[in-house]
This record gives C-alpha cells, sequence and structure tokens, in this order.
C-alpha cells in the first residue's frame, strides 16, 4: 500500500455527497415493464391540435432571409 500525500494547505473541503439509499438490485424487487408486441402495421396517428394558425404572412422567402 503506497503512503496517501496530504492535503494542499489551499485545499477547501467541499460538502458531502448526501446519503441515497442504494436502488435494488434484485430483480424481484423491481416492477415488472409491460413490454408491447411489435406491430409492424402500426402507424401512430398525428399528435396535432385542432386548429393551427397560419402565420404564412410572416415567412421571409429564401431569398429576403439574411
Amino acid at each position: 500500500m503506497q503512503p496517501v500525500a496530504p492535503p494542499s494547505p489551499d485545499y477547501i473541503p467541499g460538502p458531502e455527497e448526501p446519503q441515497t439509499p442504494p436502488a435494488p438490485q434484485d430483480e424481484d424487487e423491481c416492477e415488472p415493464m409491460f413490454i408491447q408486441p411489435y406491430d409492424p402495421d402500426y402507424v401512430p396517428k398525428p399528435m396535432y391540435p385542432e386548429y393551427i394558425p397560419l402565420e404564412d404572412e410572416h415567412v421571409l422567402l429564401a431569398e429576403e432571409m439574411p
């Protein structure tokens, strides 16, 4: 075992890390995850609001952009 050098005289100790309870390591203690079966024909529906205001008058054309 190698000797440990004393800390620098300029060293300011920081706050201790808070003690957090360890995460459960046993698989039986964890809640089982529900994995949905894969459906290759599934297409998600778009999640748009019912009304999208048009703001095209404020859109700059490519030649107008800075």
